[in-house]
């Protein structure tokens, strides 16, 4: 999803970023993203492979000293980029927070860079982060600490999930197209508690549903990109839709799960799945131009997924690794039935992309 690798994903061809926490257990090698029997928390730590990252994105609600009601969208996204064999080469990291705050309809977000060597919890779980920017989990329990450079925003979040992990593609694993399988699994529904600094003003989070992703794989880099929805739905129903281009722009591969109120995950016909564009909106700061609202169907049904907010661009330090990462509203229909919730949005133009991408 979840992706600098861009968005999730693209920066890490290209990037550096993190020193991980010291003091904790080393990890054991993993000779490839496809392995039989994921266990949790273990798996949720960094692994001996290329390409990584863990991302989680939500919607927030809160109140002020004052009483004066705020509401958000975030995204704290950490990628490694495994350039060289962890014996002799440090790893690339990056870490990109971001805010949306719909109640002064602006955007702001903040990225940083560095090398190191990866660690994990000796007791499972994860511990990632660049200075004072952390981003930790375990069993879907997270901790998101950070401020933007600017200092409006600073986040002191903190996570618990109302679900059991879903893992995509069945057992965990999904393809890339023709290029790489790479291990994947969400946490997609997550309530959000703890304290967003806005501006100086402590606003206390009332009301906050988050998504979690985790993903590694392998492969070479190629030109090509995605489209990607973690849509939540009021009644409980949550889907993960990932559709994914060649270097011409046309889709290469389709995954979709849903994952009911109960925590059972369905696989979603590939066939189901389509993305119909309702617009496009082209940024003034990079110049380019992304697909804006949409249509995308799903077995039974289709949902219209609307950005809350135009511009909510993420543009990295690095050349040309810039991509749209947004809060948006769903209505839709699904099995004649009247639907309506959120999602986190990332529109990844065709671009160069890691492990095939």
């Amino acid at each position: 999803m979840k992706v600098i690798l861009v968005t999730r994903r693209r920066l890490l061809a290209a990037c550096a970023s993190l020193a991980l926490v010291a003091g904790l257990a080393a990890i054991p090698p993993t000779a490839a993203a496809a392995q039989v029997g994921f266990a949790m928390p273990a798996n949720e730590g960094a692994h001996h492979i290329r390409y990584e990252w863990w991302y989680v994105t939500g919607h927030l609600t809160g109140v002020d000293p004052s009483g004066g009601v705020h509401e958000y969208g975030f995204e704290s996204t950490f990628f490694k980029n495994g350039v060289g064999s962890w014996c002799c080469w440090p790893d690339g990291y990056a870490h990109h927070l971001a805010v949306t705050d719909l109640t002064r309809d602006t955007f702001t977000f903040s990225t940083k860079n560095t090398i190191g060597y990866p660690s994990n919890p000796s007791g499972g779980g994860f511990a990632v982060g660049i200075d004072s920017w952390r981003l930790t989990g375990k069993n879907g329990n997270h901790t998101i600490k950070g401020n933007l450079e600017d200092g409006d925003y600073v986040f002191d979040l903190t996570t618990t999930t109302n679900k059991p992990v879903a893992w995509h593609g069945g057992d965990g694993v999904i393809e890339y197209g023709p290029w790489a399988d790479s291990a994947y699994y969400s946490w997609t529904d997550l309530n959000v508690g703890g304290t967003l600094y806005d501006h100086g003003v402590p606003v206390t989070i009332t009301g906050g549903k988050a998504w979690s992703d985790h993903q590694w794989f392998g492969g070479d880099s190629a030109y090509g990109g995605w489209d990607w929805f973690s849509v939540q739905l009021d009644n409980g129903n949550d889907y993960m839709i990932y559709l994914i281009k060649g270097a011409s722009g046309a889709y290469v591969q389709k995954v979709g799960t849903l994952v009911k109120p109960n925590g059972q995950t369905v696989e979603l016909d590939p066939a189901a799945l389509t993305m119909t564009p309702l617009g496009h909106w082209t940024s003034p700061h990079s110049g380019r131009t992304y697909t804006s609202g949409w249509t995308v169907t799903v077995p039974g049904g289709s949902l219209t997924i609307t950005p809350k907010l135009l511009d909510q661009e993420v543009r990295s330090t690095i050349p040309d690794v810039d991509y749209w990462e947004g809060a948006s509203a769903v209505t839709g229909t699904v099995n004649g039935t009247a639907v309506t919730g959120k999602s986190y949005t990332e529109i990844n133009p065709v671009q160069y992309e890691p492990g095939g991408f």
